[in-house]
């Protein structure tokens, strides 16, 4: 027998005091459980009417892992049962997803489905998203009763309201740390325009330093003095070297633009990023099929990639894993959609008070090197059109996203 609808009012005030979409789903979890026998509920939303994509908030049953891989994001557009749950104001049940033909069989396949319940998370004005109950492998399929159905509904409809409420507090605290980022950025374009001044004045003299040298070594010298002479050359050559990387700061290189597919240039990467890895490091590479081209000079940005790993790698100290994502978003800078490119690690995360100088030229926390790693990689990235952020909280890791406009948007080509 169902619960009575004081169960429902319950829920309620448990879904109230829930924080993150994950107590969400937990709590609703929980009572489609009590109520129904289904052990699997998932939640995806529509992030914009732009962008035609269902997102995973979270999903809580045993092909969580599995659905995360080969599930993160669904096009809309195209997939029948997606389609008709974006539309319906109603259950969409699918009682054996081998045989309907509105599943995507090759996700079926990938993720043992069976029986799936899609129901739509209401608001006023539009549908959020969809709450979904289902069956997997050797449960089998298992049609729910029209009882069963109504009290999902209920559960879903309270849901709706709770999801809506938890995302515009995260969106809140995004924004925040958006302005805040913001305020980094222009320190950096702050931090660029003194290293163009001096920049050139600098490789003038070191020029001339290096010069000079080359035609004292054509004087006779004596070999003490030649000695020294090759000193003074080698500390020009390397001064000479550490105006590279002052370069991408400045953000005055010459690129060799052209359209780059991100995912292409991140499979030839990925396995000279993993033999810089040692072996109590992981690395995982998720990214979504057909995605747009950007803008860009492929070199340099394989060079932002690069650098984000072997600074998360560093994070790990020999253990842990790091993630890269590439999917379309939005820009929390500039309206319309983007490339996102995510570099995550599950390392002991940036501690509160050295945030705001992490993208600071010649700031480490590694006792050895420059410091300019993450500084290069936001020159590079505004240099081209696009913004680089971070999320981090000490002991859960860090996240460095990297937003790119993609080649559709562009206006120009830079220079």
């Amino acid at each position: 027998m169902l619960p009575d609808y004081a169960s429902l009012l319950e829920l309620a005030r448990r879904l109230q005091r829930a924080s993150t979409f994950r107590e969400l789903l937990q709590e609703a979890r929980d009572e489609v459980e009590r109520s129904t026998g289904y052990r699997h509920v998932w939640i995806y939303v529509l992030d914009s009417p732009d962008i035609r994509r269902a997102r995973l908030l979270d999903f809580a049953g045993s092909r969580e892992a599995q659905t995360w891989e080969k599930a993160p994001m669904l096009e809309i557009e195209g997939d029948a049962m997606l389609e008709e749950i974006v539309s319906a104001r109603g259950p969409v049940v699918v009682v054996d997803s081998r045989s309907d033909p509105r599943t995507n069989k090759s996700l079926v396949a990938q993720l043992e489905c069976r029986t799936l319940i899609n129901l739509p998370l209401i608001l006023p004005d539009y549908v959020l998203g969809a709450f979904g109950v289902g069956t997997f492998g050797e449960e089998g399929v298992r049609a729910p009763t029209p009882e069963q159905l109504d009290y999902l509904m209920h559960v879903a409809g309270q849901l709706a309201g709770a999801v809506a409420r938890v995302r515009l507090e995260e969106e809140r605290a995004i924004t925040q740390r958006y302005q805040r980022q913001l305020f980094l950025m222009q320190k950096m374009d702050t931090v660029g325009m003194l290293a163009a001044g001096v920049l050139h004045d600098l490789k003038a003299l070191l020029a001339a330093i290096v010069g000079c040298a080359e035609l004292l070594a054509e004087s006779g010298l004596s070999p003490e003095q030649q000695r020294d002479l090759e000193l003074l050359t080698q500390a020009a050559r390397q001064a000479e070297g550490l105006t590279r990387p002052l370069v991408a700061i400045a953000r005055q290189q010459t690129l060799r633009p052209g359209e780059v597919d991100l995912a292409e240039r991140l499979t030839r990467l990925e396995p000279g990023l993993r033999a810089q890895l040692p072996d109590g490091v992981e690395l995982v590479v998720q990214t979504e099929p057909s995605l747009p081209p950007v803008v860009g000079d492929s070199d340099l940005l394989e060079q932002v990639v690069s650098n984000l790993v072997l600074n998360a790698r560093d994070a790990l100290k020999g253990r842990g894993q790091i993630r890269i994502a590439l999917d379309l978003g939005v820009c929390p800078f500039t309206p319309g959609p983007c490339l996102r490119l995510r570099v995550s690690d599950t390392g002991p995360g940036i501690a509160a008070e050295i945030q705001d100088r992490v993208f600071d030229p010649f700031f480490t926390t590694k006792g050895l090197g420059l410091g300019l790693g993450l500084a290069v990689c936001a020159g590079i990235v505004r240099q081209h059109e696009g913004s680089i952020t971070f999320e981090s909280e000490p002991g859960r890791g860090t996240t460095f996203t990297v937003f790119l406009p993609p080649a559709t948007a562009r206006s120009k080509v830079p220079a």
